[in-house]
């Protein structure tokens, strides 16, 4: 399942996942760009059906959003936190 972009999806799929077994993972949404990004991924570890964090760049009216440096900085982050 993938989550819109927001923390408040990431909660609501998250109680899902709980209910029903068959659903294996979550593709989350964390805000990339965030000073605590650190802080919300440490938080995120403690639910095993999240695997990773999606940013829907196609919604993004600046097309090289991607290559905002802190952007790429948030996305480098996530490995070492577990996440895809």
């Amino acid at each position: 399942m993938q989550a819109d972009q927001s923390e408040e999806e990431n909660a609501f799929l998250r109680g899902l996942a709980e209910t029903y077994e068959f659903i294996r993972g979550i593709v989350g949404w964390v805000d990339l760009q965030a000073e605590n990004l650190e802080e919300r991924l440490a938080y995120y570890r403690q639910f095993p059906r999240i695997k990773g964090f999606r940013h829907v760049l196609h919604d993004e009216p600046q097309r090289d959003f991607m290559l905002r440096p802190a952007f790429q900085r948030g996305i480098s982050k996530l490995a070492a936190f577990g996440y895809t």
